[in-house]
């Protein structure tokens, strides 16, 4: 059996955001750790890197879901930042 790692990815809230994680990795959760929003992954460690693109929405905000897969929702005064993956 391999060993499996969970990794942080701290982020930067923006319309959209790349991340450069393992192949296979498993988004966890995505939430505020003091005042940084990160996600949290199940990784293979071992796994070859590829970059993963999210969409960061606002509450309120307009948006076309086709081929995205919803991540989580994070509440950071004064805004609610609602995180999907583009699959």
């Amino acid at each position: 059996m391999k060993a499996q790692t969970i990794l942080k990815y701290p982020l930067n809230i923006q319309d959209s955001i790349t991340l450069r994680m393992p192949k296979k990795a498993s988004i966890l959760s995505f939430q505020m750790q003091d005042s940084t929003p990160c996600i949290w992954a199940l990784i293979d460690p071992e796994e070859e890197l590829e970059n993963r693109n999210f969409k960061c929405y606002g509450t309120g905000d307009d948006l076309i879901l086709k081929s995205q897969r919803y991540v989580g929702t994070l509440q950071f005064y004064p805004c609610v930042w609602h995180l999907f993956e583009v699959i």
